[in-house]
């Protein structure tokens, strides 16, 4: 499992919301020149904020959001307790012994997984639930479907190539929004200033600083073609040409390449592509999307939503849904073993159910 990032938004908003059910707390949340922000108009512009900013391979971005962040939190965590539900009428609901076993099997890979999701802004109960409704989706998916170790070691020893770990470039970035500031920064790297020195001084991007101007992204499969292609074309200990970016201009100086390395067979990768083996033949014999979505219909009378800033949103999602022909296809849930040894049970956002 990998702690979510921007791809769910709504884990900041759940923060927000768990506070809000139980009454907005009291003081301000901040103050500008001594003008306090009251929490209660902080927490009030956030359900409704309709744009965010991400950290994209392009740089950071500001995306509009499919639904104010009060519903797209309020959605996501309805969906959860839903699947929690199917999960019990099934029988496979998770003990707390199951969930702190799927923990413990993911530090063996992850050491450092509590200490990242605590500065996410986790707390251990939050993070606890995430890997307990995790544990339901792979539960009901795999429900009677067995996979025996020799078709694990048999599916290794057939995709040996995909076992692998990509080819990893490290990189500095410098961001910039104008011709001016181009020019500026080549004057600089120019005179033969270091490229860190010119990123602290010149980059806007805003979170350059706190990682260092770093790019986020080392795995080479990861990146968008065009920047790939630049990377694999210039050495280590140089930069790149300028590429235009949406708000300007981006440079690289690569600072580090690792060629592609056999992935080590470990006990925890065997347990992963069973997983992944499992998930692929459950979801060849159910819609999971589906089965959520009926019985998200079956309950709707059940379900009742107190926050003000999701009510309607939600009413309006409960009605179409109804009139809703299907879901999409649940293998987007994770219908193939994951070949670079990640999770194998489904993400870690709720089902999609869209309309």
């Amino acid at each position: 499992m990998t702690i979510k990032n921007y791809a769910w938004l709504a884990l900041g908003f759940t923060l927000i919301l768990s506070g809000c059910g139980k009454g907005v707390e009291g003081g301000d949340a901040a103050t500008v020149d001594g003008v306090p922000i009251s929490r209660a108009d902080y927490y009030s512009y956030l359900e409704q904020k309709a744009q965010m900013s991400v950290q994209t391979p392009q740089g950071v971005q500001s995306l509009q959001l499919a639904g104010s962040p009060a519903f797209q939190a309020m959605k996501d965590l309805i969906i959860d307790k839903i699947i929690e539900k199917i999960a019990k009428n099934e029988g496979v609901y998770p003990t707390d012994d199951d969930v702190k076993k799927e923990i413990d099997f993911e530090q063996v890979d992850n050491p450092n997984l509590l200490q990242q999701a605590i500065a996410k802004g986790y707390s251990v109960q939050m993070l606890q639930e995430e890997f307990r409704v995790e544990l339901c989706k792979f539960k009901i998916i795999t429900k009677g479907v067995t996979v025996t170790p020799d078709q694990v070691n048999q599916y290794i020893k057939d995709h040996s190539d995909t076992f692998m770990t990509p080819p990893q470039i490290e990189s500095l970035m410098i961001s910039v929004d104008s011709d001016e500031k181009k020019a500026a920064v080549n004057k600089e790297l120019g005179s033969g200033k270091a490229f860190a020195t010119v990123a602290a001084e010149l980059s806007v991007d805003p979170n350059g600083r706190q990682n260092g101007y770093h790019y986020p992204v080392s795995d080479t499969t990861k990146m968008p073609d065009q920047l790939r292609a630049v990377f694999n074309q210039t050495a280590e200990q140089h930069t790149t040409p300028w590429i235009h970016a949406s708000n300007g201009w981006v440079i690289f100086y690569i600072n580090h390449k690792t060629p592609a390395t056999p992935q080590p067979i470990t006990d925890n990768l065997r347990e992963r592509v069973r997983r992944s083996l499992m998930t692929q033949e459950g979801l060849s014999a159910t819609d999971f999307e589906h089965n959520v979505q009926q019985e998200l219909i079956k309950d709707k009378d059940l379900v009742h939503v107190d926050q003000k800033a999701a009510i309607d949103p939600w009413n309006q999602f409960a009605k179409e849904i109804e009139t809703t022909p299907g879901v999409g296809s649940a293998a987007s849930a994770g219908s193939q073993p994951a070949p670079s040894g990640a999770p194998a049970t489904p993400p870690s956002t709720p089902p999609p159910i869209k309309h």
